[in-house]
């Protein structure tokens, strides 16, 4: 299984909140706020598949770690940290049902 690392730069506030979406679907990928992950707001399909660098955060690093990546992640992510907003474009190759995938980000 692929993994893919989403980047997300951003300048640290004093409240830290980020949040990924999949725009294409309005899905939210992943939620960290006050300090903890926000997992009850988690769609479904990303559950146990994403991460942050946490240790990274205060440092203005809120890229996500998403594991398993399959064709239907492919799509354009928003990441909204501190209200500062970073688009990620992810093309995924590879067949709906094999394990064997390749990622490009732009």
């Amino acid at each position: 299984m692929k993994s893919c690392v989403l980047p997300c730069r951003f300048t640290p506030g004093s409240d830290l909140e980020i949040q990924w979406t999949q725009t294409d679907r309005s899905l939210t990928v992943h939620r960290f706020y006050q300090g903890q992950n926000q997992d009850w707001y988690q769609y479904q399909k990303y559950r146990d598949r994403t991460s942050l660098f946490e240790e990274e955060m205060n440092r203005g690093n809120a890229s996500l770690l998403l594991r398993d990546v399959t064709v239907k992640d492919q799509g354009r992510y928003l990441c909204l940290a501190d209200d500062q907003e970073t688009y990620v474009n992810m093309k995924v190759f590879g067949k709906k049902d094999v394990d064997d995938v390749f990622t490009y980000l732009t």
